[in-house]
């Protein structure tokens, strides 16, 4: 019996994919992809800095998780979070801001400043670049290679998860 199949016969299985789908972690890639159920979820902690300006220092902390639900029939949905932590110190006092997101987007975010970056405790110029897709393209590819398909959804079905 195979839950997938292709033109050439038999694919892997839904199980198999969870199974081995931590394959895709490498020793030091700023990413971790895991398992949770029938969820593939691949998380990254892409900000983690204290930024400098001459009125204020912010330190800011931003993460983005890209999950992936992989259902029985060889198919695929995804879904992507992410949230933003700021805490500002200035001459006008203390802010913090929380702002999180739920859904579909493609995002890109370039940062320049003059800070300290926690991921390697260097103090200086902060040059951090963040593309959404590179994150999102390993597991994509890794299930389309198995013989997966992303799931194509209509705006009603989505809407009424039918």
């Amino acid at each position: 019996f195979c839950a997938v199949r292709t033109i050439w016969g038999c694919s892997v299985t839904k199980q198999e994919i969870l199974n081995s789908i931590s394959s895709l972690n490498k020793d030091g890639q700023k990413y971790k992809i895991t398992v949770d159920g029938d969820k593939i979820v691949t998380e990254v902690k892409w900000m983690d800095a204290v930024l400098f300006s001459p009125s204020a220092v912010t330190d800011e902390m931003r993460e983005f998780k890209f999950i992936v639900q992989v259902n029985d029939d060889g198919t695929w949905s995804e879904i992507d979070e992410s949230k933003q932590v700021s805490k500002r110190i200035g001459a006008g006092g203390l802010s913090m801001n929380y702002s999180s997101f739920r859904g579909k987007q493609i995002s890109f975010n370039k940062t320049v400043a003059i800070g300290k970056n926690r991921d390697d405790a260097e103090v200086g110029i902060v040059n951090i670049t963040f593309n959404s897709e590179e994150y999102k393209k390993p597991v994509r590819d890794y299930l389309t290679a198995n013989g997966f398909k992303k799931e194509s959804k209509g705006f009603f079905k989505r809407l009424f998860k039918k």
